[in-house]
């Protein structure tokens, strides 16, 4: 086999089954709120913002019963996507351009959470997900590997950001104790009670940078990629119980069964269901 063949050759896909449905939940959950006064954040003629990327407000302004009909199409594409099946890429087709239209209308480019969505959509249109029977399939990886060059850019260059520019990441803690300690971002009396806790806070700096810029190197390796994963994992998990990003971490959690290694998946699907299978069997 050629090392060209070796590149391409098929791999276990049954992680693309559970990100689809990942992504199709916190798809609805990141866009039902936007409900919420929905006339006046993206239908009021007389507060228009375009500092966008793309000037859509320039051309065209939402009227309330169109801003509601984009909402109620791109909530029915996301749900779509996670029926999944024949369903899985129009939905996707219908999501993409109907999300990204309230994106323009908010004039905002500050929120991670909407943007990561619209990567991992990406990969799972040019994936195997909508497919049946992947729990036991193997594709090829291409998919694969777009989303984790989507995640080592992510990752990495946060990561090597703080390493390179916010030295105080690693001699202190006084950084992440700030971010807790954010009127936006804090939780209250909880986020301030770990800010003051040094133990704490300059641990969980100098881990939160090193986890992040050693991403992009251990991802790739099966020896190395549970634990890479593990770390940011662990902390995501910090985010959501310190923090109020919007749902920025369960939309990057909702990825990794695809990052995981392919063959380690196999083998925890395989324990998994080894373990179902016993507990039917008995008496």
């Amino acid at each position: 086999m050629s090392r060209l063949d070796a590149l391409f050759k098929p791999v276990y896909a049954g992680g693309w089954v559970l990100t689809r449905v990942l992504w199709a939940f916190v798809a609805v959950v990141a866009h039902a709120p936007r409900a919420r006064g929905i006339g006046d954040a993206y239908a009021a003629p007389d507060f228009v913002v375009e500092d966008f990327l793309i000037h859509l407000n320039r051309y065209v302004i939402l009227s309330e019963e169109a801003a509601w009909g984009l909402w109620g199409v791109a909530l029915l594409a996301a749900l779509a996507v996670g029926v999944g099946g024949r369903w899985m890429r129009p939905g996707l087709l219908v999501w993409l351009p109907t999300y990204w239209i309230f994106l323009c209308s908010e004039a905002l480019n500050m929120k991670a959470y909407d943007r990561l969505l619209t990567w991992i959509a990406l990969a799972i249109f040019i994936s195997p997900a909508a497919e049946k029977g992947l729990t036991v399939a193997r594709r090829s990886p291409v998919a694969r590997w777009f989303l984790i060059l989507v995640f080592c850019a992510l990752y990495g260059s946060t990561g090597w950001l703080k390493a390179l520019e916010e030295p105080l990441w690693f001699t202190s803690g006084d950084v992440l104790a700030q971010h807790l300690l954010h009127n936006q971002f804090g939780r209250g009396a909880w986020s301030a009670w770990w800010s003051a806790q040094t133990w704490f806070v300059w641990p969980a700096a100098i881990f939160t940078v090193l986890a992040e810029a050693s991403f992009p190197f251990l991802i790739w390796w099966r020896r190395t990629n549970a634990w890479a994963l593990a770390a940011l994992a662990l902390m995501h998990l910090g985010i959501v119980s310190l923090m109020d990003v919007g749902p920025f971490s369960w939309v990057a959690l909702a990825a990794y069964p695809v990052l995981l290694h392919p063959e380690l998946a196999q083998r925890w699907a395989a324990g998994i269901g080894s373990a179902h299978e016993a507990r039917k069997q008995r008496p």
